[in-house]
């Protein structure tokens, strides 16, 4: 897992590489492989959101104000800030919730 997390650029990069070779390739296959997008998607954010040092925040909290600021903006700035924006967003439900996913999300650093 540690040599992924160490070239994850060069592995997303060479994940372009690979559907930008297969839609050359296969140009009218698009139809069919639009299916698999959606639950690509769901595995990366998942996978994505996974590295979220939970474990850490339970064994040493942050500490100031740290703290309330990032709840602050993590439940109230963000969430107001997100639906401001939704409006603009394409009509459609696969982009509507990954934005809303990676966008609410809690970004907890320590």
């Amino acid at each position: 897992m540690a040599a992924l997390e160490r070239h994850q650029v060069a592995c997303y990069l060479g994940a372009l590489a690979t559907a930008m070779l297969v839609g050359v390739v296969l140009p009218g296959q698009s139809v069919h492989l639009g299916g698999a997008i959606t639950p690509l998607l769901a595995a990366l954010l998942f996978v994505t959101f996974l590295q979220v040092p939970v474990a850490q925040l339970v064994r040493r909290p942050p500490a100031g104000r740290f703290l309330p600021t990032i709840l602050l903006l993590n439940f109230v700035v963000v969430p107001v800030l997100v639906a401001a924006l939704f409006p603009l967003l394409p009509d459609e439900r696969a982009v509507e919730l990954g934005v809303l996913l990676v966008l609410l999300c809690p970004a907890w650093t320590t």
